[in-house]
């Protein structure tokens, strides 16, 4: 549930933007994050505060409560409002993502087509949160089979090879700490597959989902996209 009219309106009156979220809170209504940063080479070494100073666009913490509209380098996969045009120019989703990484994928894209990404905080997305703890290994080795495919889309040889070695280090010492690090060292060992991916086990089950799809019509029409997902998702859209 959300005040898609607040998204709505800040696209429309700002043309230059194409993709927004809005404040992510939870059942309790407690805020979450709805932005966050890249992954650049700089915050993966050195930590964000680090990287901040020496990145081109000066990108807000997702620590801090922003009360007014900012531009954020990457919005929550939880909620986001597109303009269908740019939506469709660079296009769409990345099917290879699985879970995880869309949002990180698709906000950047944006960026470097030349359009902004902006979170507008007067607009409450409510966001029913799931996961499954006996899948913990599993959901975090999926993570990084998406983190390994972000990193070779989106980086050269030598970019990649600094932020993985600084992922083999960091799973290495998870080896002593968690259950289960050996099982996710392991996996990077072999490169995380995509082969590997939960995508090749899920189970679909085919559901009737028209009531909301036609209660969005009005922002086909205006040529607007609303995503709203968790691990299973809705998407409406016009056909590019």
């Amino acid at each position: 549930m959300m005040r898609r009219a607040f998204l709505k309106k800040f696209l429309i009156t700002h043309p230059t933007t194409a993709l927004v979220t809005g404040s992510v809170l939870d059942k309790e209504n407690r805020f979450s994050s709805s932005y966050k940063q890249f992954p650049h080479i700089a915050k993966q070494l050195f930590g964000n505060s680090i990287q901040r100073i020496f990145s081109k666009r000066k990108f807000p913490s997702n620590k801090v409560k922003l009360e007014h509209p900012a531009k954020v380098e990457v919005v929550s996969g939880a909620c986001m409002f597109f303009d269908a045009k740019v939506f469709c120019k660079i296009g769409g989703f990345d099917t290879v993502f699985f879970l995880y990484c869309e949002e990180e994928d698709i906000s950047k894209r944006v960026w470097d087509q030349g359009s902004e990404v902006y979170f507008v905080p007067s607009a409450r997305v409510f966001h029913a949160s799931g996961g499954s703890s006996s899948q913990e290994a599993s959901l975090e080795k999926e993570y990084y089979i998406s983190y390994f495919h972000l990193l070779d889309k989106h980086y050269n040889r030598l970019g990649r090879g600094l932020l993985k070695l600084a992922l083999f280090f960091k799973l290495f010492f998870r080896v002593f700490k968690r259950r289960n690090g050996l099982r996710v060292f392991a996996s990077m060992l072999g490169g995380f597959a995509k082969k590997d991916s939960l995508r090749y086990k899920q189970v679909i089950k085919k559901r009737l989902i028209l009531s909301a799809g036609m209660r969005e019509r009005r922002d086909f029409i205006d040529g607007l996209i609303l995503f709203v997902f968790d691990r299973t998702f809705l998407c409406l859209f016009p056909l590019c």
